[in-house]
Order: structure tokens, then C-alpha cells, then sequence
């Protein structure tokens, strides 16, 4: 039970670092600053989930499980947003490139998905409140807790 426990220890300590950079970034991220911070939360999202799996390998009780559907909850909200911020940018940087008269599609196009970038900034931001109002940071912090004693 031994090495268990520390493999236990260290699982939990990885994924408490990789969770508070996630965390940390929530303020930036229901804000439409700009595309970096939804990157940067998407990122550390899924390395939090990576840590998670090992996390799993300790405790595989109905909360983790709980835990691991936010988590997962959270992440597939940041993709959406994400994948259309980097088609968005790579559709922008075509379209600059094409004389004036062949721009109007591709620009009416990188419109509608700008519109449902809107939309998705929603989501993610609908993703964070559910975070909060569901305590899932707290019972993170309690998860890993109970592993890193």
C-alpha cells in the first residue's frame, strides 16, 4: 500500500498545479479580451485531464467521477470556442490576402462564425459560473487533499 500511496500523492500533486493554472485563468476567460486566455485555459484543461486519469487509478468513487464529467464539461466548452477562434484568425489571414473583389464570401463566412464565436463565449462563460456555483474548485481542493496527506 505503500508505493500506492505515493503514487497517490504525486498524481494529486500534479494535477493540483495543473488545476489552479486552469483555475486561474477563469477571470480572463469570461472576458472577450482576446483568444489567448481561452488557449491558455484549454491547454492546462487538458493537462488537468491527463492528471486526472491518474488521479482515477486512486479513487474511482462516484464524486471523482463527478469531477471528472466538469472537468470534461469544461474542456469540450473551450474546444468550441478555441477551434473557432483559430478558424476565425486562419480565415482572416487568407481573406487579407485575396484581391478586394474575391473577399466578400470568405468575410461573410468568418461573419457567421464570428457570430457563433458569441455564442460560444456564452458557453464558456455559462461553463465558469457552473464551476463556481458547483464548487467544483472546492471539491477538487478536497480530492487532492485527501491524496496529498
Amino acid at each position: 500500500m505503500g508505493d500506492d500511496r505515493v503514487w497517490c500523492e504525486f498524481a494529486a500533486s500534479m494535477l493540483a498545479r495543473r488545476l489552479e493554472r486552469m483555475f486561474a485563468l477563469m477571470p480572463d476567460v469570461m472576458s472577450p479580451s482576446g483568444t489567448e486566455p481561452i488557449h491558455q485555459m484549454r491547454v492546462w484543461s487538458r493537462r488537468s485531464r491527463s492528471a486526472f486519469e491518474l488521479i482515477l487509478c486512486c479513487d474511482n468513487s462516484k464524486e471523482t467521477q463527478k469531477l471528472e464529467t466538469e472537468l470534461k464539461r469544461v474542456a469540450s466548452t473551450l474546444s468550441k470556442a478555441r477551434d473557432l477562434d483559430v478558424m476565425i484568425q486562419n480565415l482572416e489571414a487568407r481573406t487579407a490576402k485575396l484581391p478586394e473583389e474575391q473577399r466578400s464570401g470568405l468575410n461573410e463566412f468568418v461573419g457567421r462564425l464570428s457570430a457563433q464565436r458569441i455564442t460560444a463565449q456564452r458557453d464558456v462563460e455559462r461553463a465558469v459560473e457552473r464551476v463556481n456555483e458547483k464548487h467544483v474548485m472546492q471539491r477538487f481542493n478536497d480530492l487532492v487533499g485527501h491524496w496529498s496527506k
